[in-house]
């Protein structure tokens, strides 16, 4: 596993994503499906959160269901705590990762 790619698997296939490629990773309403979406579109596979955090440390955790990508993202609405994507994706932000967040996107900027 390169340091720069992201592999999934998807029935009998394994796909790898280029890191700079990926926007975020979220939870779907079906247990144990995890949403990845890239700049060149979506795709879903089976996993949790908590492991692809644990494998993959570039990722930061903005909420309990999801998992972001500093370098995709466009803007931070600190008022209604919304994550805005190079893909015009929005995604809410937990109260508690707020501090942290606003200290890692100014610090990448």
């Amino acid at each position: 596993m390169k340091k720069n790619t992201f592999s999934y698997k998807v029935g009998t296939r394994i796909i790898n994503v280029n890191f700079s490629n990926i926007l975020y990773i979220s939870t779907t309403k079906f247990p144990h499906k995890l949403k990845i979406v890239t700049s060149n579109g979506q795709g879903e596979f089976s996993g949790d959160i908590k492991t692809i955090e644990q494998n993959y440390p570039l990722f930061f955790k903005a909420s309990q269901s999801s998992l972001i990508n500093l370098q995709n993202v466009k803007t931070i609405n600190t008022k209604k705590r919304l994550i805005k994507f190079s893909n015009n994706d929005y995604l809410k932000y937990s109260r508690s990762r707020s501090k942290e967040l606003n200290n890692l996107y100014k610090s990448s900027q």
